[in-house]
């Protein structure tokens, strides 16, 4: 199956648009990652939004499986994940279409707590999960690696090899996938399996 690359409006539509255009709930989550991100830290409750798997099998703390995907922990993580996730929650958003955008990233989220929960059970990498959509960062970086054509292959170079204009979201993301090692980097690959299986 291949899926649309383009994401500009038809031509003869004008050029000032709103950049949230023909993807509202993009913008919705993202407005929502910030608004909770504010409310948050202002109730000093950023700790109970952690997939703390000790506290969630001692405590019984269930709400962490649904909350830990809700925003991120820091100013730092808040900033770099939106500036990486929104432009990509756009693009397909538009492509796919609202719900089918939607109902992905809904299944996304469920499979991918899911597979963390197995892999701290089985193979524990990281004691703490940090709070932040990790896992929907990890599903569209796949939509993005799989569908996203390189446009200029060579756009710049460096020690003599070819880097093609991905590479800066490529570059980007892994800011963010390593900002918190095996605590980041374990939901982000987990989104990614979840949306591959999602798409198979």
């Amino acid at each position: 199956a291949t899926m649309a690359s383009s994401v500009f409006a038809p031509p003869g539509t004008p050029a000032h648009q709103p950049w949230f255009l023909g993807a509202p709930l993009a913008r919705t989550i993202a407005i929502g990652t910030a608004l909770m991100f504010v409310m948050f830290e202002t109730s000093k409750l950023h700790a109970d939004l952690s997939l703390d798997m000790d506290r969630l099998a001692a405590d019984g703390e269930i709400y962490r499986l649904f909350t830990c995907n809700l925003t991120f922990a820091t100013v730092a993580e808040l900033i770099m994940g939106l500036l990486v996730l929104t432009p990509l929650m756009r693009r397909y958003e538009r492509e796919m279409g609202t719900t089918k955008f939607g109902t992905y990233l809904l299944l996304v989220n469920v499979a991918s707590t899911f597979l963390e929960l197995f892999l701290s059970a089985f193979y524990p990498l990281a004691e703490v999960r940090f709070s932040g959509p990790y896992p929907s960062l990890g599903a569209l970086l796949y939509l993005y690696h799989v569908y996203a054509p390189r446009l200029h292959p060579k756009f710049f170079g460096m020690l003599g090899f070819d880097f093609s204009e991905k590479s800066l979201t490529y570059f980007f993301v892994l800011q963010v996938m390593l900002s918190g090692g095996w605590g980041t980097l374990q939901p982000v690959l987990c989104g990614a399996l979840a949306g591959y299986l999602i798409q198979s």
